[in-house]
């Protein structure tokens, strides 16, 4: 029995990632906490995988809470789009709808305005 090699081949060239082709760093979690690694494993399933449960557009951390802007994926529901708030103190989530992915991402930004202003506040 023989094997041709096939016409097409698959190339495994790297790809060189230049410093503006890199992924934005969106949150930081202290791993060594194990309320945010829980939180980053339960983040990292519901937004990969096989069927997965979201698809994330964007994230936000504010001392003690992470804000996820996300579409429900396998859920039929009628506002697919929803802005998260996953606690990292504790194993907790709450989310409120919205209808279009450029309203979740609005308000992910207002939720990060809103927060620092709160902050400012409290400063002076």
């Amino acid at each position: 029995m023989c094997f041709a090699r096939s016409a097409t081949s698959v190339s495994r060239r790297r790809r060189n990632l230049s410093p503006s082709s890199l992924p934005k760093v969106a949150a930081v979690l202290d791993l060594n906490k194990s309320t945010e690694r829980d939180t980053q494993d339960f983040l990292r399933r519901a937004c990969s995988g096989r069927w997965p449960m979201w698809r994330l557009f964007g994230m936000r951390r504010q001392e003690q809470k992470l804000y996820v802007a996300v579409e429900w994926v396998r859920i039929v529901r009628a506002e697919r789009y929803s802005v998260v708030e996953l606690a990292l103190d504790r194993l907790a989530l709450c989310w409120r709808d919205y209808p279009t992915v450029a309203a979740a991402r609005a308000a992910l930004a207002a939720c990060e305005q809103r927060t620092s202003s709160e902050l400012m506040a409290g400063e002076g």
